[in-house]
């Protein structure tokens, strides 16, 4: 088969990537410069801060628009890991999902694209029979009449949202440590 493998993210992303592609030859697989040329493309997430939650996001679509020339769609790394069960639900037209540990499975799961890992991150090897995946419109819009653009600024505000909270939490603790010690040090 060609692999196109498309990477995002950090240098580990890149370096994830290079394992694959030589675990993929290492077992007769070809990989190609160009989704044009592949049988299946492998899109290499990033899901560390929104704007790479957000790009990830907006290039599985981007690559999901191949799938109409009979192409299969893999997406893999820590966006995958991390929301594996929402993407699952939110985008059929992807083959498989798998984490940033099963890539020295992805010789045998090429030859298994008919199913989906449903969950990457709790059950891994967690698969269900899938039904071929191309379609015609976005599975998104077409459940909820809205653009690409809406539900990307919808995500990326989900994103946002758990980060500010976490941010938040951190800075209250930081505040009430720096109270407690100048409380202390007025005590001495």
């Amino acid at each position: 088969m060609k692999i196109f493998i498309e990477t995002l993210g950090c240098p580990k992303n890149f370096n994830d990537s290079e394992v694959a592609a030589g675990i993929l030859e290492e077992n007769n697989h070809i990989i190609v410069n160009a989704p044009e040329e592949a049988d299946v493309i492998l899109v290499n997430t990033c899901g560390f801060i929104n704007d790479a939650k957000t790009e990830s996001i907006e290039r599985i679509f981007d690559m999901a628009q191949y799938k109409e020339e009979g192409k299969k769609l893999i997406v893999s790394g820590c966006l995958s890991k991390r929301y594996g069960a929402e993407l699952y639900e939110e985008m059929p037209e992807v083959d498989l999902f798998i984490g940033v540990d099963e890539y020295e499975k992805l010789p045998e799961l090429l030859s298994e694209l008919d199913t989906r890992k449903v969950d990457v991150s709790g059950c891994p090897g967690a698969v269900l029979k899938s039904q071929p995946r191309k379609l015609p419109e976005h599975p998104i819009r077409l459940r909820l009449k809205l653009p690409k653009a809406v539900i990307i600024s919808a995500l990326t505000a989900l994103f946002r949202k758990s980060e500010e909270s976490t941010e938040a939490s951190g800075k209250r603790i930081f505040f009430a440590r720096r109270r407690n010690l100048r409380m202390q040090a007025a005590k001495s």
